[in-house]
């Protein structure tokens, strides 16, 4: 069974994918997610930390949350 944190995840991969952002666009607000998926803060910072670890977007501290560029990543990376 899926927790709400990876249900999260998982839509928030399928947008990146499905939109098809370029790298470097912005991610809606950490507020607008979680009026968006109804669920706490606790549960879209989770999720966004998850999936900055696995290189679908990265952080910058009062900018908001990017699409990264996942070549890039798994260049470094390997």
């Amino acid at each position: 069974m899926l927790t709400k944190v990876d249900v999260i995840k998982e839509k928030i991969i399928g947008r990146l994918q499905s939109q098809r952002l370029e790298p470097g666009a912005p991610l809606p607000s950490r507020h607008a997610l979680m009026k968006h998926y109804g669920c706490a803060r606790a549960s879209i910072d989770a999720a966004i930390a998850e999936l900055a670890k696995a290189g679908y977007v990265y952080c910058r501290k009062g900018a908001g949350t990017f699409v990264a560029d996942r070549l890039a990543d798994r260049t470094i990376k390997n």
